[in-house]
């Protein structure tokens, strides 16, 4: 009798709550997607690139002068789905780095009048996607011609085609900065701040878009130096008939910290790795001026063609002049076999220049590679 009662209280407290999710659930508009990435390379290094090896990947560390075959699930395969319910929406995706999954994407976004915001993980602003690069899991001349600092935690307000968003900082503790005494501690007061502008007309699109962030580095005597680092930059697009060109120029300075330069895989393109150092108890900054130029043309509505060339040339302001020049140039056909299936054969060059301090040079040496993408949206 006591559970019978029980179960009637249950049932009348908890029926209007559950209706009132079941309805909410049920409005809520669910669209599931995947992405299935094969990446089948062979890539070959010159003598002269140190024990810094560019391409790694599972199974096939490549040393100096080595060439080698990777043949392997890309780590930005993907499953996710998007999600609409009225002035709400949401997304999230996984990936399958290193074989495991992680998570790529996941924000909820509410659109209000003429503007949005977006809680949560995402691209940050500074990205402007123009490259479509497949090599190295789809490298899309990251931070070698396009800035990218990563999908990070971020509030981001956009009206119209301005962004502006507060992400989560990087923060590097001085023990990996070069002669530095400051690592005691961190400390970070701010996050760090991105904004883009971009205007959109007949096809073609200009946008304008810079990065500020700072954190101090603590010694043991509780005395602190400030690290910030900063990007700012333009990229344009003009688009015609059939194809269009993609022009893009940022200057940077300290990327290494601010978390937009390519590590591991592309260490010898920035084989500084971004970062200031000290000499003393003085930070001396890392500056980077970077520059793309990009080309496509669609031949049929099955087949398409790219080419690009991305440049970057470092300078550290010591005593000493430290500088480094490195690009790389691709070409590819995208080769759609079903309105889901692409492959998309490239082949492209790297070269790492030579690493230039005072009257010593390091050449840092260079990497051809060739083969292509295979992917299956689901």
């Amino acid at each position: 009798m006591i559970r019978t009662w029980i179960g009637c209280i249950f049932i009348v407290l908890f029926t209007p709550a559950m209706a009132l999710v079941a309805s909410t659930v049920g409005a809520a508009d669910w669209k599931f997607y995947g992405s299935a990435r094969m990446t089948t390379f062979y890539i070959q290094q010159s003598e002269d690139v140190p024990t810094n090896p560019m391409f790694q990947g599972p199974g096939n560390p490549l040393n100096a002068a080595d060439g080698d075959l990777t043949w392997a699930l890309q780590g930005n395969s993907r499953i996710g789905a998007t999600v609409e319910n009225g002035s709400v929406g949401a997304r999230f995706e996984y990936g399958a780095s290193g074989g495991n999954a992680n998570l790529r994407r996941l924000y909820g976004t509410w659109t209000y009048g003429k503007g949005s915001l977006l809680a949560g993980q995402d691209f940050t602003p500074i990205t402007g996607n123009f490259s479509n690069q497949v090599v190295l899991t789809d490298a899309a001349l990251y931070n070698i011609g396009d800035p990218f600092a990563g999908r990070l935690p971020q509030i981001k307000w956009h009206t119209g085609g301005f962004q502006l968003a507060l992400i989560q900082p990087n923060i590097v503790p001085g023990s990996q900065i070069s002669g530095s005494t400051y690592n005691a501690d961190t400390d970070s007061l701010i996050p760090k701040i991105e904004a883009v502008y971009r205007h959109d007309w007949n096809g073609s699109h200009v946008r304008v878009f810079g990065g500020y962030q700072t954190y101090d580095l603590v010694n043991t005597a509780d005395s602190s130096v400030g690290v910030g680092s900063f990007l700012f930059g333009v990229q344009g697009k003009g688009g015609f008939g059939a194809g269009g060109i993609h022009a893009s120029i940022y200057y940077g300075q300290n990327l290494g910290t601010y978390g937009s330069v390519e590590s591991g895989t592309l260490s010898n393109m920035n084989f500084d790795g971004g970062l200031p150092v000290f000499e003393g108890n003085s930070l001396k900054d890392n500056n980077a001026l970077i520059a793309a130029l990009q080309f496509d043309w669609k031949l049929t509505e099955r087949l398409g063609f790219e080419t690009a060339v991305g440049h970057r040339w470092m300078k550290l302001d010591t005593s000493t002049s430290r500088e480094q020049q490195s690009y790389v140039i691709y070409a590819q056909l995208k080769v759609m076999l079903a309105s889901t299936v692409r492959v998309v054969p490239e082949i492209g060059y790297y070269d790492f220049g030579a690493l230039e301090q005072g009257a010593s040079k390091q050449e840092l040496g260079n990497a051809v590679y060739a083969g292509a993408k295979w992917q299956i949206d689901f």
